[in-house]
């Protein structure tokens, strides 16, 4: 009798086990799916900041190549705390090239001048900021606007 109380107590620490493992790793793919977003094309881009709250001038798009340096510098470490606020990591893109594609915000506050900022990697968006083109302007994380 007593082994088998033993032999209970173990099974079920095992399912306990493997149920908070399972939780764990599920939990981590269901963020990692929500922050990586297709951005091969011109139009999921444009879905993607819609979904976000943003209205952009969809011909203002200008496109560039960035390299994400392999030690950040502290610039790099304050962009890649706004990505963070987002999901995204930069850090996992150290020594890679991204293309970054930048949209005009349409907006009835001419005095904010905004961009949406998108960082694509291989077909996927991994950041990006909403940026005030102000001297004194802020840069927000891709989150959805409220």
């Amino acid at each position: 009798m007593r082994i088998y109380c033993i032999l209970n107590r173990r099974v079920l620490a095992l399912l306990l086990l493997s149920t908070v493992l399972t939780i764990l790793i599920f939990g981590q793919f269901k963020s990692y799916q929500i922050t990586q977003k297709n951005g091969d094309t011109h139009k999921n881009r444009i879905n993607f900041i819609s979904n976000l709250g943003f209205s952009v001038d969809e011909d203002s798009v200008t496109e560039k190549q960035v390299f994400i340096p392999y030690s950040f510098s502290d610039v790099y470490e304050n962009y890649n705390k706004v990505q963070l606020k987002a999901g995204y990591d930069l850090t996992k893109y150290r020594g890679e090239n991204v293309i970054c594609y930048s949209y005009n915000v349409i907006s009835d506050n001419t005095e904010d001048f905004k961009v949406v900022n998108l960082l694509v990697h291989n077909g996927l968006i991994v950041g990006g900021d909403v940026s005030s083109l102000r001297i004194d302007g802020d840069m927000l994380p891709l989150v959805k606007k409220e």
